[in-house]
């Protein structure tokens, strides 16, 4: 496993690269039916955000220019949702997805937050976040690697299974969305680009998953157009 996850990890710009990030700041619209059926009419999802690989502290600094969360910062587990001071938190936000199933709203901005929040940190620091402590992988054939997280890391589930192509580039993961009733995912990445040496995919698309592992229908969209690194004192933008 360590050969692979090695090759993984210099096939997406190699682990002195990332560790030296202090943080990476993304333009994303993330579209699909998914909102709407959790309670928010408009299609699509338009955001800036920052992250800190170093541990799970998403923010959104500027407002979407289409839907909430308007001035949402998700860290570790704590939500805030922002206008000029903090008008709404709340600590362990995992909690309120208790009891919720696939077919729930989520009319609460807050879980929007969150989920945004912490799908996003996941997404933006892979590979990095395979050598966090306490995460454990095993590798499964074909250039796949399951994954387990600990609950320190805010995921989706804490099993995930991550495929890999010739070039040992990220090309699917597969898991169970736990704040989503556990629904089943199959979730793809392309379109890789290359921000100061980090290999970062910057289209995604989610498909609910069968049980046989199939992709069935399209559920989330998710793009990143511009992606600002910070190494240092260098800010580098993007290269396409």
């Amino acid at each position: 496993m360590a050969d692979l996850l090695a090759s993984v990890l210099d096939a997406h710009g190699g682990l002195d690269a990332w560790r030296s990030v202090e943080g990476i700041t993304a333009a994303v619209t993330m579209g699909g039916p998914f909102w709407r059926r959790k309670g928010w009419p408009t299609p699509t999802v338009e955001y800036t955000i920052d992250i800190d690989p170093g541990g799970c502290t998403p923010s959104f600094p500027r407002s979407p220019h289409r839907m909430s969360p308007s001035g949402s910062t998700a860290i570790g587990e704590r939500v805030e949702l922002l206008r000029q001071a903090p008008f709404a938190s709340r600590l362990d936000p995992r909690r309120s997805f208790d009891g919720l199933t696939a077919e729930s709203s989520w009319d609460d901005p807050l879980r929007l937050g969150y989920f945004i929040g912490y799908a996003m940190w996941n997404y933006l620091t892979t590979p990095l976040l395979f050598t966090y402590p306490g995460v454990t992988s095993r590798e499964l054939p074909d250039r796949r690697v399951e994954v387990t997280f600990p609950p320190s890391v805010a995921t989706h589930t804490p099993t995930q299974v991550f495929y890999f192509d010739g070039d040992f580039r990220l090309t699917r993961i597969d898991y169970a969305v736990a704040v989503n009733g556990n629904s089943l995912a199959a979730h793809f990445t392309s379109e890789c680009r290359t921000f100061d040496g980090l290999a970062i995919p910057t289209r995604r698309e989610v498909f609910r998953r069968s049980p046989d592992g199939a992709p069935e229908i399209r559920v989330i969209t998710v793009d990143i157009h511009d992606v600002v690194v910070p190494a240092g004192s260098r800010v580098i933008h993007s290269v396409a």
